[in-house]
């Protein structure tokens, strides 16, 4: 494979010399996608334990996106959305025997039609290539960090893994322009932080409990002793400042080759976890904002508006759009989203964007502003049973339900979802549906993270 990165690097370098622009004129570009991290568990937007040094220092030096949203809770629909700009429902690629179209364009694709040298490392079993997510990649690794046992994926320690990797690419296309895929999956449950880490942000624990099997261990239920549910939520903590530091390490590999300033660097995750905020645990059961409100960091090339706080409704759907327009590419086919530049300088502003999300098409959210509506849906008919409708501003942590007061937001928003199922159902049909050869052995891993029965 390193004879394949070196080989895409040079071929990349060539062409881009051959149409007359040196490699330095083109900003490279890294997304960051760590997986089931919370927005309001970082320093940087506001949260009291120290979990986050070094994203808070990347956030210091770039505009950050204080109400994003992804447009699912769990990883498969999140990350097609990630790299297409489409919301779940748009790209069909809802359930676990679905992967992303080929007839989809995705984000690397441009850039790899731009001259750029693309790579990704994954690390968590729903990025598999067999998900169609190597599309674009002139080297997709999934074999690094992968999981041969059935609990490999729970309790495996992944992030050194993959900043290896992560080295080992920089070194093969340091010469640029690249873009650079990276995937970090040690937030994800089981929360089992190696030393220091699984002691730093609760040291005077003394009970019993632990993460471990954390969606089937039945002491981990709503009711909980609220002592054991914190040391739960610690563990959760020390995983996010496990991952932070080899972000750190990630930061400072990419000044010493001096390629910091150059490079464009977008930080999110697909998704939070809950702990029973609304009598669940995990993720794939809501559309609440413990699941859908992400990190979105963007460090521009030069740390161009470094400190920049934008409080305006952003999604991950923007992230492609945008990486695009910072890198003067054409646009995605298709997208749901927009470039986030004219956000930052003042000249748009979103309060006319409106942002969907759906999970397993029993349950779908629209946000327009700080109004938030989540209908309940019939799988099997496709029709609409309840809804429920919230005032972000009063009630940001999504307790009080206004659906019975507000009647003339709920028929708004009501109307918009309607219309948007209807536009995203004929889009993924555009698109088809594919589709793959199901593994037993991944099946029997996906099943024991509780993502299919």
């Amino acid at each position: 494979m390193k004879k394949t990165l070196l080989q895409f690097a040079v071929t990349a370098t060539i062409s881009l010399l051959a149409a007359g622009c040196g490699p330095s004129e083109k900003p490279n570009v890294i997304l960051i996608s760590i997986d089931s991290l919370r927005a309001d568990h970082l320093g940087t937007y506001g949260y009291s334990r120290a979990t986050s040094p070094n994203i808070d220092a990347l956030a210091d030096e770039s505009v950050v996106f204080e109400n994003a949203v992804s447009t699912t809770s769990w990883t498969l629909p999140a990350h097609i959305s990630m790299l297409t700009s489409r919301f779940s429902e748009a790209h069909g690629g809802t359930g676990a025997g679905n992967s992303l179209a080929d007839s989809a364009t995705t984000l690397p694709e441009i850039f790899q039609e731009n001259g750029y040298a693309t790579a990704a490392v994954v690390s968590g079993p729903f990025l598999n290539r067999r998900f169609g997510f190597s599309q674009g990649f002139d080297a997709y690794d999934d074999e690094t960090v992968s999981f041969a046992a059935i609990n490999d994926s729970h309790q495996g320690v992944t992030s050194p893994l993959t900043h290896q990797r992560a080295l080992e690419i920089l070194g093969d296309v340091a010469g640029g322009p690249f873009f650079l895929f990276l995937h970090y999956w040690d937030v994800h449950y089981d929360y089992a932080p190696p030393t220091p880490y699984d002691e730093m942000f609760d040291p005077d624990n003394s009970g019993e409990i632990t993460a471990d099997n954390f969606i089937h261990n039945d002491e981990i239920r709503r009711g909980m002793d609220p002592l054991d549910l914190e040391h739960v939520v610690a563990l959760y903590d020390g995983e996010i400042a496990y991952t932070d530091f080899y972000l750190g390490e990630l930061f400072e590999e990419l000044k010493r080759l001096e390629l910091w300033d150059n490079t464009l660097i977008v930080l999110t995750s697909d998704h939070g976890d809950e702990f029973f905020e609304h009598g669940n645990k995990g993720h794939r059961n809501t559309l609440y904002g413990e699941l859908l409100n992400v990190p979105l960091i963007v460090k521009l090339p030069q740390n161009q508006r470094g400190g920049q706080r934008v409080s305006e409704l952003a999604g991950i759907v923007d992230i492609a759009p945008t990486m695009l327009d910072v890198a003067g590419l054409p646009p995605l086919e298709g997208g749901n989203g927009g470039s986030l530049l004219a956000r930052m300088d003042g000249s748009e502003e979103s309060t006319g964007r409106v942002y969907f999300a759906d999970v397993d098409r029993r349950l779908k959210s629209v946000v327009a502003g700080r109004t938030k509506l989540i209908a309940h849906w019939r799988r099997e008919s496709g029709e609409e049973m309840a809804v429920e409708l919230y005032d972000l501003n009063r009630d940001p942590a999504e307790q009080l339900d206004l659906s019975d007061q507000e009647a003339q937001q709920v028929v708004r928003l009501r109307r918009a979802l309607r219309a948007w199922v209807r536009s995203a159902r004929e889009q993924a049909k555009h698109l088809g549906e594919s589709g793959f050869e199901q593994d037993p052995e991944l099946m029997r891993t996906l099943k024991s993270l509780g993502y299919i029965q």
